[in-house]
């Protein structure tokens, strides 16, 4: 019988408690490992997600932090006993809207939710001396090239940031032996994609080469590689989980 891939594994799960992060907790604990499943808010989503996954049998906790927050990630990380990797699945719900009718405040949510966590998350473990093997970030099929929807604007300038910090950061991690890389969905059925209209997200839906819109468990599926063994030689790639609109 093959050894699970991520047996004897704890792997941190930020923005667990829902979506693509939900997903990937079940799925890495079907893998054979603990899973702690960060959330900022959704404390009962959290909790229920790690219930469920306890009664099938699987190791799981939920810890409360504000990723924007420097000290709430700092005391999270130094609460932590050893992490052998990471992912980051955080971001601000889709505002559909032209750029005519966005206030600045909103790029700012967008910019804090999916950059600012991400630094300070890095920082947090950089900062130790035994650090990670992996970390996983989800970015978004938006940032892979193609032209990205026009009135998303402050969600798109966000995963292009995301982007470019973990490209920029991923061969200094590597230098110490974390691996550090992106997945990037195209439209995926979640909490954060509520707001765009159930008719657009059809038709987004049938645009894509494989005709359809993805999923968690398929997003779940390419994080859960990244942060196998697997995957010991893949630093600072971007893998598209698009249904074949994005090759990189």
């Amino acid at each position: 019988m093959n050894r699970p891939r991520l047996a004897d594994k704890t792997i941190l799960i930020c923005g667990g408690a829902t979506g693509i992060g939900a997903a990937t907790a079940a799925l890495a604990v079907s893998e054979g490992a603990t899973v702690v499943v960060n959330y900022r808010s959704r404390q009962a989503d959290a909790q229920a997600l790690c219930a469920r996954l306890r009664d099938a049998g699987g190791r799981a906790s939920a810890v409360q932090a504000d990723l924007t927050d420097p000290a709430a990630v700092d005391a999270m990380i130094a609460g932590l006993g050893t992490i052998d990797g990471f992912v980051h699945s955080v971001s601000a719900p889709i505002a559909v809207e032209p750029l005519a009718g966005v206030e600045w405040p909103v790029f700012e949510t967008h910019w804090e939710s999916s950059v600012k966590s991400a630094v300070l998350l890095v920082k947090a473990f950089m900062a130790r001396e035994a650090l990670p093997r992996a970390g996983v970030f989800v970015s978004s099929v938006v940032a892979s090239g193609g032209p990205p929807p026009r009135d998303w604007s402050p969600y798109v300038t966000a995963k292009y940031g995301l982007l470019g910090f973990v490209r920029s950061i991923a061969q200094e991690a590597a230098g110490r032996g974390l691996r550090l890389n992106l997945v990037s969905p195209g439209l995926t059925e979640t909490p954060l994609t509520a707001n765009i209209d159930a008719r657009r997200r059809e038709l987004i839906g049938r645009s894509t080469p494989l005709g359809r819109l993805g999923t968690v468990d398929e997003a779940a599926a390419a994080i859960a590689f990244l942060l196998s063994d697997e995957s010991a030689y893949i630093a600072g790639a971007n893998l598209p989980v698009s249904g074949g609109t994005a090759f990189s």
